[in-house]
């Protein structure tokens, strides 16, 4: 089964005082023109394994966070040190289908992350769908912060748990 592994960035609106989380609309044209939203986040490779010295192999969460903090990067192009400044808070692992699990974790922004100047690695697809033909496009093409009232519908509804927590946390 393959895990995937991510980074939810949250922070607090100043006039409001909400949380508003940062999450990447996918590219290409399967996703076009559906209104979905995800926090950036990718499969742990297993080189994500490999980031001790002398050859010991890590924990599946070290590997994780190894993983997402490299999606991050290839997703939006923001290779900040912020990210790696404190310990991430750990939001657990969620069994998303039968073929993927998703393990997540969160850290507040403190830096100015601007959605206008991310940009996200290219992958190469189908399309159309099993023509034998290839298309490279963005694997992200927008970016935003946005609260929970406006994510919650355009999001996957097995990662809900994940901002739920983080607004948990956060409010104590």
């Amino acid at each position: 089964m393959e895990t995937s592994s991510g980074i939810i960035l949250f922070r607090e609106r100043s006039n409001t005082k909400e949380l508003e989380f940062f999450v990447a609309h996918p590219g290409g044209p399967f996703h076009k023109n559906n209104d979905i939203w995800y926090f950036p986040k990718g499969g742990i490779e297993e080189k994500d394994y490999h980031m001790l010295p002398s050859g010991y192999k890590c924990s599946e969460l070290q590997a994780a966070w190894t993983a997402s903090y490299r999606e991050f990067y290839e997703e939006t192009g923001d290779m900040t040190l912020q990210l790696l400044s404190s310990l991430p808070i750990y939001l657990g692992k969620i069994k998303q289908s039968t073929k993927k699990n998703v393990i997540a974790f969160a850290k507040e922004c403190y830096w100015n992350l601007d959605p206008d100047k991310c940009y996200s690695n290219e992958i190469e697809i189908e399309y159309p769908s099993k023509s034998g033909k290839f298309i490279t496009i963005p694997e992200n093409d927008k970016f935003a912060w946005m609260t929970y009232e406006n994510l919650k519908d355009k999001t996957h509804p097995k990662h809900l748990v994940f901002y739920e927590q983080i607004i948990e946390k956060y409010k104590k």
